[in-house]
């Protein structure tokens, strides 16, 4: 993890595995793709993770995801 990350990334991985758990179903189409996100351990495994999935929705959802990590954490 780098240093620019050490705040606000747990947040980031309590947020998606909260998604995992609360919202979404293992029948859905992305939920493989988000339960490999919960195993990263640096923001860079999550990005080869998404490149790899190759779903621009989904990457714009984990974007999203992100951006709510590092507001709430800056507060």
């Amino acid at each position: 993890m780098l240093r620019s990350e050490t705040l606000w990334f747990p947040r980031f991985i309590c947020i998606c595995e909260n998604m995992l758990k609360g919202r979404m179903n293992p029948e859905e189409y992305d939920y493989k793709a988000m339960e490999q996100i919960t195993q990263c351990d640096s923001m860079r495994r999550v990005r080869t993770i998404v490149k790899a999935y190759n779903n621009e929705d989904f990457e714009d959802w984990i974007h999203c995801l992100e951006e709510v990590a590092k507001k709430t954490v800056s507060r």
